[in-house]
């Protein structure tokens, strides 16, 4: 359980997150992001987890109290995400090109261009 003294600094009635709290998150993530599409090799190509241990292992309710986006992005990173495939890993052979990416990218405007 969070205290007080985890939770962000908050503005407003409805405990909206401080702009400056919102900006030095959102970059975080951005980064993360960034990193994680940069070396997709570092993550395994399929989910570590049996089907149903990622609900497992969430709470049955949402939080009472508002949580840290620290706490958010820790959960994220232990929970969430040994749950995932990942599609644009370099060793991720299967039946979807990642359009999203170079290689899928520049396979679609090869195949536009011969006809």
């Amino acid at each position: 359980m969070s205290s007080p003294r985890d939770r962000e600094p908050v503005a407003g009635p409805l405990g909206d997150l401080d702009s400056e709290v919102f900006q030095r998150y959102g970059y975080r993530v951005v980064d993360w992001i960034a990193e994680y599409l940069a070396h997709p090799e570092r993550v395994p190509v399929l989910a570590r987890v049996k089907p149903g241990d990622v609900r497992g292992a969430l709470p049955a309710t949402a939080p009472g109290a508002p949580e840290s986006l620290d706490a958010i992005l820790a959960d994220f990173e232990r929970l969430i995400l040994p749950g995932i495939t990942h599609w644009n890993h370099p060793g991720f052979f299967a039946y979807f090109s990642i359009q999203g990416r170079s290689p899928g990218s520049s396979a679609s405007s090869c195949a536009r261009r011969s006809t």
